[in-house]
């Protein structure tokens, strides 16, 4: 009798075990992040080809701190500029790419592609009248580690009004702070593309490209004028 008990006893505390095990609910799996990860705030594409930022921080950001402006709405190249008789030019960006360094750390970047551009004005000089070209508020540089010689120089080019790369007049380097050049060109219109690598002193660096734009004209008095397509040697992309 102990032993039937005992036995009874045994498969019922058996099926109350299977019955426990089999009341308990299945883990729920746990919710996937929202597609492309964290949130971050919106760019303005344009031609922007990578922007980049690094910090030597650890600590994760939390959800309540207000996201840091993307480098392409912050980090902009200097202006280059051409200096004459006839007043300041300010020319067209081109290409660039720049780093900035911050406090502990910290840099971002941005790199920007662009097809070449004409100018937008025209500085009136004369033959043999001295232009000076420079990179506002920063030194044309040398990189660290650039070699060789050929490939680290910054050249102003200078093309025919609306012919950019297919044809060159002239060609002279920039020097560290501020270039001074003697026209030397037949009277007409021209496009100087001018290619620098830079430093501003205090954190940005990079490499820029633009263009400013001469008419050389024995005639006329000193000036900056808005660009006459008239005048241009080869057609701009717009014109039949």
């Amino acid at each position: 009798m102990r032993r039937s008990l005992a036995i009874l006893l045994l498969l019922a505390a058996a099926a109350t075990a299977a019955a426990c095990g089999g009341t308990y609910p299945a883990a729920e799996p746990a919710p996937a992040p929202p597609a492309g990860g964290s949130p971050v705030a919106a760019t303005d594409s344009g031609t922007e080809t990578s922007a980049f930022a690094e910090t030597g921080g650890t600590e994760p950001a939390t959800p309540t701190e207000t996201p840091e402006p993307s480098p392409s709405s912050t980090l902009k190249p200097p202006s280059i500029v051409l200096e004459s008789d006839g007043g300041r030019q300010k020319g067209s960006p081109g290409t660039y790419c720049l780093t900035r360094a911050r406090e502990a750390g910290e840099g971002e970047g941005i790199c920007v592609d662009s097809a070449f551009q004409h100018p937008e004005e025209l500085s009136v000089v004369r033959p043999g009248e001295n232009i000076t070209i420079s990179i506002a508020g920063a030194d044309v540089v040398v990189p660290d580690g650039c070699s060789p010689a050929n490939e680290c120089a910054s050249p102003v080019t200078i093309h025919p009004l609306g012919c950019g790369p297919a044809r060159t007049e002239a060609r002279f380097e920039l020097s560290r702070h501020s270039t001074r050049w003697t026209v030397d060109l037949e009277p007409g219109a021209y496009e100087l593309s001018v290619f620098a690598y830079f430093d501003d002193g205090a954190g940005t660096s990079g490499d820029l490209a633009g263009t400013v734009g001469l008419l050389v004209d024995p005639d006329r008095e000193p000036a900056v004028v808005r660009v006459d397509e008239r005048l241009a040697v080869c057609p701009y992309p717009d014109q039949p």
